[in-house]
């Protein structure tokens, strides 16, 4: 699976989400290939500042990433395209439409609502551990999705799996029901 994470620059919050995800996912066996890209990204710019505390923070790194803009490439190589705005879902898609089922905004994707991750750039380091914190959650409950759809269950993963089958039976259950 290869998951393309974008924001705007890619110096804050598409870099912090990958290598988030590129954690969350080895730690919960899930083999997917993570990249990142931005809709306005200038080549080869470092990680913010702030993004690079925030994660270091979390004993990640960003020391080695350089910025670079979206290309038909890297969407037409991606299983799964999740864009930190709604706005940056929109403009990917007016661009490749033909890629339509494959991009979503994260919020949208992984909780079903319509909200953005707030950009952090040129705010203090309080803003981009929020940015860090939040993306974390978002990129955790992805996966769940991703454990639960694909059905595979490890050492590592199997009580997450069965919470989440239990939680997919629940709502199927109440979903028969008008409330």
């Amino acid at each position: 699976m290869e998951i393309l994470f974008v924001c705007t620059g890619n110096t804050c919050r598409s870099p912090m989400t990958q290598v988030i995800a590129e954690d969350v996912f080895a730690r919960a066996g899930i083999t997917a290939r993570c990249s990142s890209a931005g809709v306005a990204a200038s080549p080869g710019s470092p990680a913010s500042d702030g993004a690079r505390s925030a994660a270091a923070a979390n004993g990640l790194c960003l020391d080695a990433h350089a910025s670079q803009p979206v290309t038909k490439a890297d969407i037409s190589a991606a299983d799964l395209v999740l864009t930190m705005t709604g706005s940056h879902c929109d403009c990917i898609l007016g661009q490749y439409p033909q890629h339509n089922g494959k991009i979503y905004p994260i919020y949208g994707y992984v909780r079903g609502e319509a909200f953005d991750v707030q950009d952090p750039f040129g705010g203090g380091t309080e803003g981009y551990r929020l940015c860090f914190d939040e993306l974390r959650g978002l990129i955790e409950q992805l996966a769940d999705i991703i454990i639960y759809e694909t059905g595979k269950t490890n050492d590592r993963n199997r009580k997450r799996s069965r919470r989440l089958r239990i939680k997919a039976g629940c709502l199927k259950l109440f979903s028969k029901f008008k409330i």
